[in-house]
């Protein structure tokens, strides 16, 4: 009798150790990361200053430009902010930063990366499709929101490329 008990005890466990099934010792699967609204809190408040760097494909040159930002609105899904051109006060704009309900992308583009700097800041990079210069393109977008920093980096991938490069990165601080 004891021996069938052996054998059934022994049987579970052959079955168990070779399921298919997660055990502890596997890797924790992936969570899709998420971002919200309260994320991007540090942009409220005074104004944002520093320069807007973009590549010129006229020239082919980097070129920069100062640009302000102030955050005038927060809503449950999206920023509102004022872009101001210190140099060409005509193309001051509002803009906004549009979240997904469940936090799964921004502007469009899929949220890939979020991760907390060692200095507190929060990195949170998107990837989703678009159009540069007239072309279709894979756009990679990161953020890097900080108390006292904002940065903002938009590379592009043309899809008959395997490399992506900077189009343009906005660096504020206050």
């Amino acid at each position: 009798m004891i021996s069938r008990v052996l054998i059934v005890i022994l049987s579970s466990l052959l079955v168990a150790a070779c399921s298919s099934e997660e055990t502890v010792d596997d890797p924790p699967v992936e969570t899709q990361p998420v971002a919200s609204v309260q994320d991007f809190a540090p942009l409220q408040g005074e104004k944002w200053v520093g320069s807007l760097t973009y590549l010129d494909y006229g020239s082919a040159n980097r070129v920069a430009i100062p640009i302000n930002i102030t955050c005038c609105r927060f809503g449950d899904d999206f920023i509102e902010y004022v872009v101001m051109y210190p140099d060409e006060p005509q193309y001051d704009s509002t803009a906004q930063i549009r979240l997904s309900a469940d936090g799964s992308t921004i502007d469009e583009h899929r949220l890939i990366m979020r991760n907390t700097n060692d200095d507190g800041s929060l990195t949170l990079t998107t990837v989703g499709t678009g159009e540069d210069n007239g072309r279709e393109a894979t756009i990679r977008t990161e953020y890097v929101i900080g108390a006292a920093q904002l940065l903002i980096s938009k590379d592009v991938r043309y899809d008959d490329s395997e490399a992506y490069f900077n189009r343009n990165i906005i660096e504020l601080s206050r």
